[in-house]
């Protein structure tokens, strides 16, 4: 049986980016936390 939609949202720019921004921000966060860490001792 096939999925049948009412509507469907056309994906914006403003959508997109708002993604793609969250993700930046995440792995800019996780490299300065890297960059910050004590360096490790062997």
């Amino acid at each position: 049986m096939a999925i049948h939609y009412l509507k469907n949202a056309s994906k914006t720019p403003d959508t997109e980016s708002a993604g793609a921004q969250k993700v930046v921000a995440e792995m800019l966060a996780q490299i300065e936390r890297r960059t910050r860490a004590p360096p490790m001792t062997g």
